[in-house]
């Protein structure tokens, strides 16, 4: 592994890692040991090769990994490693500033770009797709993103620096509000 991106835990002990400088995914055991590898494959002549950047166990239990290059592309695999199918985000806009992706209690993905959230159901289909700076920030979708995943401590981290930093998101004070109705 030359490079840790991402990790993920994959049961049993054992982590997935994002490595975008090998363009691989490694499953590791509790010592460190390479368990398995999944590389990007080179002659998929519909995407380009990309670097993993970003991987989360779906509540389905397949690893879902985020490429990015010229284009954002979500490979999903079997636990065992087996590919299982592959689907493009539709444009550049996350590949230039992705920041993260977390599943939410309904089995949606909620994904965080620099200048787009996005919901996609589990096939990849875009649900809810928005811009800025008709939307939120990239760290008002991330507050958001731990927020539907159950983290409300770090959602309300986000949200309470967002509300202190400038520029100030008026919205910010909105989503600590929800939180605290929800908790």
């Amino acid at each position: 592994v030359l490079q840790y991106d991402d990790v993920a835990p994959a049961g049993d002990g054992n982590v997935w890692v994002a490595d975008s400088k090998s363009f691989s995914v490694y499953l590791l055991d509790s010592a460190g040991a390479i368990v398995r590898m999944i590389p990007f494959d080179p002659t998929d002549q519909q995407f380009e090769p990309a670097h993993p950047n970003e991987l989360e166990v779906g509540p389905d239990g397949n690893l879902y990994v985020m490429y990015s290059s010229v284009q954002t592309v979500m490979e999903v695999f079997a636990p065992d490693g087996a590919f299982v199918r592959a689907f493009d985000m539709g444009d550049t806009s996350l590949s230039t500033g992705l920041i993260d992706f977390a599943f939410g209690p309904d089995g949606n993905l909620y994904v965080a770009g620099s200048a787009t959230a996005r919901v996609l159901d589990p096939e990849g289909t875009v649900v809810v797709e928005r811009f800025a700076p008709e939307f939120l920030d990239a760290r008002a979708a991330l507050g958001l993103a731990c927020y539907v995943s159950g983290d409300a401590a770090s959602a309300s981290a986000i949200w309470t620096a967002l509300e202190r930093e400038p520029p100030e998101d008026r919205r910010a004070r909105t989503y600590l509000t929800m939180l605290d109705r929800n908790e």
